[in-house]
């Protein structure tokens, strides 16, 4: 500093030689931790003390200063150039760093300033009392709280925008690529077993005989004239050669084309279709919940081909997630080839190839409900991995939308990990699409928040303010 300030700042002896002649003194002001951007002027009397000087102040700033009495503003008399480095630095030492000194409260102005102050300089800093420590805390978890709901907010229209760019793959024509993505999604990696079948006494009866017709034509047995079985279906050659337990079905998904469609959120695209064969819960079958009880899925196929594969994986990912339980899948042929998939607790799926022989003694014992047999199939048995499948979905459920919803907010967790939910808003989206060429940026925005705060007023965990919901009613 110049020592011109001291001269400026320094009290007379006597109160009368400061003060005899009134005038006004124009005094640039800034609050402690504020930008110099933010000073003001205030004019004040040489006559009139520091109490009328802090009383001023909050007069000129009576909106923000509405929370504190006058009498507790801190007044630091300083001068300080405009552009000084530090000065809007809340945590700045004000008397050791910018030079302050008190505003001693009952002496006048023109004692402390014997002259018209330097322009272009702060000359009195404002110190605020520090709110109350609850009232700053309660201020401070309503802003988390607002920020936190803004936070979800904006992921659910982020999620349904991405709903509305999802594609759709059908299982029956999933590619590699698509099968590749979907592994690496879930984090699957793919491996080969082989499963030793001790003795397996009894083979199919006969070859499968396919003919010129699409495969889901054999499901059913042809008859001829007289009403008599000339060719077994599917349907009939499995159930008459592979035992299963009372408690379980024969089951043709064929007429349902959409048994196997999934449309969740944590899987990178939707899906579609369904599978040849299955077996199925007998009382899942008789409530006509054809998906939660399935035990096992056949893909079936005139001449197994490589690309093959990748719908049998997809089937078995898609049957673990819709189903109660661990569902293993056989793709084949019906005759020579015999190939299994499942699912193990390490992330893998599993794939072993074997004969029809062996094959018909794997789905037997797989599926057994004999306590003595199943007891073989559930234990760690290295000779029939098979037996200690798993099934995904609560891996599913925990991987709610990767990084879109890696958060702390409770009650988007709730909500998104609720047990088999599939958010279904490709046909509100559908419908909304068209309009949306027609909608300025405002309109699509506000119903994206619309339907995102539907969704949050039925979610465990948030009540909304009604004034807010009316918003965007």
């Amino acid at each position: 500093m110049n020592k011109g300030r001291h001269r400026s700042y320094a009290a007379t002896s006597s109160s009368t030689s400061s003060t005899a002649t009134r005038t006004n003194i124009q005094l640039v002001c800034l609050v402690h931790g504020e930008p110099p951007s933010s000073c003001f002027k205030v004019t004040i009397g040489n006559h009139e003390d520091g109490d009328e000087l802090r009383k001023l102040i909050k007069k000129i700033n009576e909106h923000d200063f509405a929370k504190f009495a006058a009498r507790k503003l801190k007044l630091w008399v300083v001068d300080i150039p405009y552009n000084s480095l530090n000065i809007s630095d809340y945590n700045v030492d004000i008397v050791n760093v910018l030079h302050g000194r008190e505003f001693p409260i009952l002496c006048k102005v023109g004692d402390i300033f014997t002259e018209q102050p330097v322009k272009d300089h702060i000359h009195i800093i404002i110190e605020l009392p520090a709110l109350n420590e609850a009232g700053m805390e309660g201020e401070l978890e309503l802003k988390k709280t607002i920020v936190k709901f803004t936070e979800t907010t904006q992921q659910f229209i982020d999620y349904i925008d991405r709903q509305a760019k999802r594609s759709k793959v059908s299982l029956s024509s999933i590619d590699q690529t698509h099968l590749d993505e979907l592994l690496n999604h879930l984090q699957f990696r793919r491996a080969t077993s082989i499963i030793t079948v001790s003795s397996a006494d009894k083979d199919f009866d006969e070859r499968f005989v396919w003919d010129e017709r699409n495969e889901d034509q054999h499901a059913k047995d042809v008859k001829d004239d007289h009403d008599q079985v000339c060719r077994r279906g599917y349907m009939s050659y499995l159930s008459d050669n592979i035992s299963i337990s009372s408690k379980f079905i024969w089951y043709d998904p064929k007429p349902k084309k959409d048994l196997l469609n999934i449309n969740d959120s944590s899987l990178p695209y939707s899906i579609s279709g369904t599978t040849d064969v299955l077996v199925m819960d007998e009382s899942f079958y008789r409530v006509l919940d054809y998906r939660s009880g399935i035990q096992a899925g056949f893909e079936l196929k005139k001449e197994v081909q490589d690309s093959d594969t990748n719908q049998a994986i997809a089937e078995l990912i898609v049957t673990n997630l819709v189903s109660n339980h661990a569902v293993f899948i056989v793709l084949t042929d019906l005759n020579n080839t015999w190939i299994f998939y499942w699912l193990t607790n390490d992330n893998l799926i599993m794939m072993s190839r074997t004969n029809s022989r062996d094959a018909l003694a794997i789905i037997e014992m797989a599926l057994a409900e004999d306590p003595k047999v199943k007891a073989a199939t559930t234990t760690i048995d290295i000779n029939f991995p098979i037996g200690m499948r798993c099934n995904y979905f609560r891996r599913l459920s925990n991987l709610q939308y990767g990084e879109a919803f890696e958060n702390e907010v409770e009650g988007l967790d709730l909500f998104l990990n609720r047990p088999k939910v599939n958010f279904e808003f490709e046909d509100d989206i559908a419908n909304m699409k068209d309009m949306f060429d027609e909608m300025t940026e405002k309109e699509i925005t506000d119903w994206k928040i619309k339907r995102a705060l539907r969704l949050l007023e039925d979610t465990p965990g948030f009540q909304l303010d009604k004034n807010y919901m009316d918003m965007y009613s």
